[in-house]
């Protein structure tokens, strides 16, 4: 299957406005709709540009298709009742990007600008893919977050923009402790991002950089010869 080749670079600036922008806007309101359509939209791309394989697209594609559908459905009823299988399915389909993109970098054969950008997509979607599941937390078990939460229609114990904030926070471990998560399944999951946001720096840095060895030293041999 020919690959739709997007660079990484644009995909991850992408990534980084739609961070900014999902504190602008009202996930009630039809600007939040266009919100969730732009990062689908992103994630997709970031998908296809990567994915060699129709099984990954199609997925991704049925996982996105009721994402969107959902979301506007709520948009338009004020039903909140399919926003728990919106999250799951972003949930899924946030880490599927993401695998794809680790993949890519843990199996490349050297070090450019586009495996860089890979490895800094990926820390950007596992962010967002977390983001979902505290949300998807909160909405099943209230009061499941303690401390300076904003609340919302939609999402009456903790809203997108605080889980994206305590999400970023807990990735980094800065960890200001102005969010806590007081739940049992919202700590194990804070706990797994941790350790994620602890090793991924350290594996990737270390392939990207033996890797990088690697090449000079096959090049140098090249050389020699």
């Amino acid at each position: 299957m020919p690959r739709y080749r997007v660079s990484s670079a644009r995909l991850f600036y992408a990534l980084l406005v739609g961070l900014v922008l999902a504190a602008l806007q009202d996930p009630a309101g039809w600007t939040g709709v266009a919100f969730r359509f732009y990062m689908i939209g992103v994630l997709m791309e970031a998908l296809v540009s990567v994915s060699s394989g129709v099984r990954h697209l199609r997925i991704a594609a049925v996982l996105a298709l009721v994402c969107l559908v959902s979301n506007v459905y709520v948009t338009a009823t004020a039903d909140t009742r399919p926003l728990p299988v919106a999250l799951f399915c972003l949930i899924v389909f946030s880490f599927q990007v993401a695998g794809v993109h680790i993949h890519k970098v843990m199996f490349s054969r050297r070090v450019t600008g586009e495996t860089i950008y890979s490895a800094l997509t990926a820390y950007l979607v596992v962010a967002l893919g977390f983001t979902a599941s505290y949300l998807l937390v909160a909405l099943q078990f209230p009061n499941a977050f303690v401390g300076q939460l904003h609340a919302h229609r939609l999402f009456p114990n903790a809203s997108p923009g605080d889980m994206i904030y305590f999400s970023i926070a807990t990735l980094t471990t800065a960890g200001f402790g102005d969010i806590s998560p007081v739940d049992p399944i919202c700590r194990m999951v804070a706990s797994v991002e941790m350790l994620f946001g602890t090793l991924y720096p350290t594996v990737i840095l270390a392939r990207l950089v033996g890797l990088h060895g690697a090449t000079l030293t096959a090049e140098s041999d090249l050389l020699d010869f």
